[in-house]
């Protein structure tokens, strides 16, 4: 191992030498201060001095410069000279995060302009790394339309009719083709109206109730209402019913939100008779669903009761769910019997198969023995959640799992070389040592989409050696997850964390889990929501904790800080873990979805730890604990340390520490 590590230090040593050399020189911070302020004149709309530009044409990243200044002349108009300019930059650079925004917005003139032969050049180059905009579809499907390819102008106006994104002014020609032609049925128009409607998109919702006539569009809007806010809205429908659709969407919602209420108003005869009996079943499965999910007795009874062809996968899995938190082993394998066979190869279903058929009356029988065991072996071949809880059943240590000693990647130096020489490579490096690490991820995700699963892994040294251990990660995604742990799990910021589990006594292993999930290790990360940093704090924990440790107030740039981050992030896992009896699945838990959420999904006797988790309530939080928990095992696997998952099975609500006071003692020096 020490001497893989040392010939990766070699390679990544002689392959990388001209971009540290280019990182350190006089010449070129003189270079990038000159680019900054270049920089930051053409994205406020002014163009650089012409000398500065001169300065500036062999710096690695002036494409960006100049794509941006011929974007400022192109909002003027697309003149003949200008035109040959754009065509001989794009002709250079390719569609790449420099010139994405330039090379779009000079089709959708080439197209206006109805230049169609050059727009078809360059639409096939966009389309390949752009698949998704709708303007250059539709710019595509109007030259259809012309040349009387109607089956391709249909092809692509359908592909922007079922995207789901809001209308384009470019596709208004092409809608209104597939309308006169008959493409464009009501069920079609229902279709994207319903996906707005079920994706709260607004915006496109309303763009197509203005194409209804008046007494349609009136009732279009009241479904959105009643989606929006069914507990409200619902019982102005029962005056005068409008839309039984209407109605049926918005006790689909009231189930899942407040069960009793929406049960209560299907009982009503009235409603009944508004609502077919295909529709009345659609709510009893959603009502079925929410009781199951809630572990109220109703829920398996309204299931019960469905045709087998009514069960979706969500009534499906919490009957099954429910039939677990319950301990009841023979009603969890009748569910796992109305699986399909699709379902029952995905491997969560895997797992519970064989998991059932070892609790349940089958149990009994020694022959399932051997069996268990193979497929919990074939399962534990690979370290995703269910695999780590399959090698845990086996062995009861994640210790000694096979892909805890996978081997490291091993270096190609000639394969080191040719990505150092990459134009994108040297960008990504370069937005890196100016600290604008959004663009360094853009130029980075670009190339990797463009690179072989071989290269992939380089790309993912090259990362580590630049101590980017985000991208390393992100260079991994898609390939074997039993390979190359040392950068798919790296461990930065060692001593940190070292120092932060022993003085809060939690595991290494867990801080390292948690900022992986939480942030990918990207200390500059701020979530919509508002949390900050490596462990992503929201404000008002971040200064509870400071108040705790008596640290003082604290501004949004002393959270995003390192370490301080991470002080604050152990120091609130440490109470956590003093809350909930160091369990590190419901403390895991409660820093996704709060301790008092937590507190509340107690289990009424004891139970595993992975019909736990299971049932865990909220899908984000359930995938983030299942994440935590691989992580958690993985990352101790490789700090030398031995896990046993069912040390958290839970003995009942009694796990829960009453007294919920400030941090020990322990937590007073930082």
């Amino acid at each position: 191992m020490r001497r893989a590590a040392s010939l990766l230090l070699l390679c990544l040593g002689s392959c990388l030498s001209l971009l540290a050399e280019a990182g350190s020189d006089a010449s070129s911070t003189a270079q990038r201060r000159l680019f900054l302020s270049a920089w930051t004149a053409v994205q406020k709309g002014q163009l650089p001095p012409v000398a500065t530009q001169q300065q500036l044409q062999h710096y690695v990243l002036y494409p960006y410069i100049q794509a941006r200044i011929l974007a400022l002349r192109l909002q003027a108009g697309l003149t003949p000279e200008l035109d040959r300019e754009i065509e001989r930059f794009v002709a250079h650079e390719g569609f790449t995060p420099a010139s994405s925004m330039l090379y779009r917005r000079w089709l959708i003139h080439l197209a206006k302009e109805q230049q169609w032969r050059r727009f078809l050049a360059h639409y096939a180059i966009v389309q390949n790394d752009d698949p998704i905009n709708n303007s250059l579809h539709c710019f595509r499907a109007q030259l259809a339309i012309q040349e009387n390819q109607d089956r391709l102008a249909g092809a692509l106006g359908l592909a922007a009719w079922r995207s789901g994104r809001p209308q384009d002014a470019a596709c208004d020609f092409v809608f209104s083709w597939l309308d006169t032609h008959g493409i464009l049925t009501a069920q079609l128009f229902m279709e994207r109206l319903d996906n707005a409607l079920r994706l709260h998109n607004d915006v496109l919702a309303k763009q197509m109730t203005a194409r209804l006539p008046p007494a349609k569009r009136q009732a279009v809007m009241l479904r959105m209402a009643v989606q929006r806010q069914p507990l409200t809205r619902l019982p102005s429908l029962l005056g005068s019913l409008q839309d039984p659709d209407a109605l049926l969407i918005g006790l689909v919602r009231l189930a899942a939100s407040d069960p009793a209420t929406a049960q209560n108003l299907l009982s009503q005869n009235q409603i009944k008779r508004w609502l077919s009996a295909q529709q009345q079943a659609v709510v009893q499965r959603a009502l079925g669903s929410a009781w199951a999910q809630r572990h109220d007795p109703a829920g398996q009874l309204l299931l019960a009761d469905l045709p087998a062809n009514l069960l979706d996968e969500t009534a499906l899995t919490w009957g099954f769910r429910d039939a677990l938190w319950h301990g009841d082993w023979q009603l969890a394998a009748k569910w796992l019997g109305a699986l399909d066979p699709k379902q029952q190869r995905d491997r969560a279903w895997r797992y519970w198969i064989i998991r059932t058929s070892e609790n349940g009356h089958a149990s009994k029988n020694k022959d399932n023995v051997p069996e268990a065991m193979a497929v919990y072996q074939n399962l534990a071949a690979a370290p995703d959640y269910y695999g780590i809880l399959a090698w845990d059943r086996l062995s009861g240590t994640s210790k000694s799992a096979p892909w805890i000693s996978a081997p490291a990647i091993s270096p190609d130096p000639a394969a080191l070389r040719g990505l150092s020489d990459m134009p994108q490579v040297q960008r990504a490096r370069e937005w890196l040592l100016l600290h604008d690490l959004p663009a360094a991820r853009r130029v980075w995700q670009d190339l990797l989409g463009r690179l072989s699963p071989a290269l992939r892994e380089q790309a993912a040294l090259l990362a580590l050696s630049w101590r980017w251990d985000s991208e390393a990660v992100a260079a991994m995604r898609g390939l074997d997850i039993r390979t190359g742990f040392d950068a798919r799990y790296p461990m930065p910021y060692r001593e940190l964390v070292v120092a932060r589990a022993d003085q809060f006594s939690i595991p290494k292993g867990w801080i390292y889990a948690i900022m992986r999930s939480e942030s990918l290790f990207r200390p500059d990360v701020a979530s919509y929501a508002g949390a900050l940093g490596l462990m992503q704090l929201m404000p008002p924990t971040a200064g509870d904790m400071a108040r705790k440790l008596k640290l003082g107030p604290l501004s949004q740039q002393a959270i995003l800080e390192t370490e301080r981050n991470v002080l604050l992030g152990s120091a609130y896992l440490g109470e956590l873990a003093n809350r909930f009896a160091s369990n590190v699945a419901l403390a895991t838990a409660a820093y996704h979805a709060g301790p008092n959420r937590v507190s509340r999904w107690l289990p009424p006797r004891a139970m595993s730890l992975d019909v736990w988790v299971d049932n865990v309530p909220i899908d984000a939080t359930r995938s983030y604990v299942q994440n935590v928990i691989r992580d958690y095992a993985i990352y101790s696997g490789r700090l030398g340390m031995s896990v046993a998952l069912q040390q958290f099975d839970l003995p009942g609500p009694a796990v829960v520490v009453a007294d919920e006071t400030a941090l020990s003692a322990t937590s007073s020096s930082n």
